[in-house]
């Protein structure tokens, strides 16, 4: 019979780890989900600015086709529910 190989996902080579403690394993958790919470922030904030861009380009597209003014900045927070500058709208 031929020999069973170990599976692709477990190497020969690979040393059995000692176990960790309880706190070392907590911190790392903890790192994991930091990362998986940043990750998951940064997703929220990409899909949120591509929404934004949607939004200006439509509100854009609209004043043009009626000759309005771009920068009518009631016109503009009426439309996008706010506008993004220093002033904070």
């Amino acid at each position: 019979m031929p020999e069973k190989k170990p599976p692709k996902s477990q190497k020969p080579e690979d040393k059995p780890q000692p176990p960790q403690t309880q706190e070392q394993t907590s911190s790392a958790e903890k790192q994991h989900l930091s990362e998986e919470e940043k990750h998951k922030h940064l997703l929220e904030e990409k899909e949120a600015e591509r929404i934004r861009q949607e939004k200006l380009k439509d509100y854009r597209r609209h004043m043009i086709q009626h000759g309005k003014h771009l920068f009518d900045r009631k016109r503009k927070d009426k439309f996008l529910g706010g506008t993004k500058g220093r002033r904070g709208g």
